[in-house]
């Protein structure tokens, strides 16, 4: 009887080691950093500032005029998580894959931090012979670790047509994507044309996914088979592009981030006019003229909202007069106590 006991016991010690140890390689693939992370392997690409509406942000430099973001780089097609942006951008694994992207009237594209991974945070608009995407303004980000889509109206609504980055669909599959998008000009016209559909982002199973164009619909039109490659997780960035490690594979670096307020900038950074210390490049006054509203759009819009305004002249508010406008004399004080 106590042989009996034992064998038992030793046999169900084997089955628990054999399932912890076969677990091991799965939990340590997926690396866990803390939400600081970002704030050092950005800061040598780009500033980071406190705004008010969405407290720490981050901005890159030496982009060219006009940039917006997902444009340099190309799509590639992935078994698990549909279409995945591959910049060549060396920062590109963090926000793009991370986070979401806003215009501000003073910085121009920023990047708002968050913790969930995605092959890209984008909504596409497919059809008529054109494919695009958009990034997601925070407002339509994920809520708790789910992604909700908001609805063609509210894309509508909030996502300005200069925030679209279109290319012919026949040219979805070029590895250097930025030397045949269409100008951003043309964009309210293709938006207005019959067939351009909404596809949003999805939730698949754990992890979110990016259907975009149809893969049946790119070899219909490119005469060619789309590769379809496997996501494996590296324990650091690779560089520009994620490295081809084995045939029909792209290792990603993908960590797991931990959620945790970032702290704010010291109290004389925190005001939008201002940035962290160091070297600040040339930025121009007002928004490019690719990121204002076309011709007819209501006074005062902006992209995603915003209404750009230049930083040397003071905005009036109340009933205080325009600058440089004669101001009347006043026949009686009011004594405040």
């Amino acid at each position: 009887m106590k042989r009996g006991c034992w064998k038992q016991a030793v046999a169900v010690f084997l089955v628990s080691a054999f399932v912890v140890l076969g677990r091991v390689p799965a939990a340590s693939a997926q690396m866990e950093v803390d939400i600081d992370s970002f704030h050092d392997a950005l800061a040598p690409y780009g500033h980071w500032v406190d705004v008010e509406t969405h407290g720490r942000v981050w901005y890159p430099v030496g982009v060219p005029t006009g940039w917006r973001p997902y444009t340099d780089g190309h799509w590639s097609w992935t078994e698990d998580y549909g279409w995945m942006w591959v910049s060549d951008w060396d920062w590109g694994w963090a926000p793009f894959h991370y986070g979401s992207w806003d215009l501000h009237p003073i910085y121009g594209w920023i990047w708002i931090p968050d913790t969930v991974w995605a092959p890209a945070w984008v909504v596409w608009r497919c059809g008529a012979g054109y494919a695009g995407w958009a990034p997601l303004p925070p407002r339509f980000h994920h809520r708790q670790g789910r992604w909700m889509d908001p609805g063609e109206a509210e894309y509508d609504r909030h996502i300005h047509s200069n925030a679209w980055v279109f290319v012919e669909e026949q040219r979805i599959l070029e590895p250097r994507l930025r030397t045949v998008i269409i100008s951003p000009s043309r964009n309210a016209t293709i938006i207005h044309r019959n067939g351009i559909r909404y596809t949003p982002m999805q939730n698949r199973s754990e992890h979110m996914y990016n259907p975009g164009l149809t893969v049946r619909r790119v070899e219909e039109i490119t005469h060619q088979q789309v590769p379809r490659l496997r996501v494996v997780e590296a324990d650091r960035p690779s560089g520009r592009r994620p490295s081809l490690q084995e045939p029909g594979s792209v290792h990603v670096y993908k960590p797991l981030i931990r959620q945790r307020p970032m702290p704010s900038l010291p109290r004389e950074t925190a005001r939008p006019e201002r940035v962290v210390p160091g070297p600040r490049p040339m930025r121009p006054a007002l928004v490019p003229e690719h990121s204002r509203p076309e011709p007819g759009a209501p006074p005062g819009a902006g992209l995603h909202g915003h209404t750009p305004r230049r930083l040397e002249e003071p905005q009036p508010t109340g009933n205080a007069p325009a600058p440089g406008r004669p101001q009347p004399l006043k026949k009686k004080l009011r004594v405040v106590r």
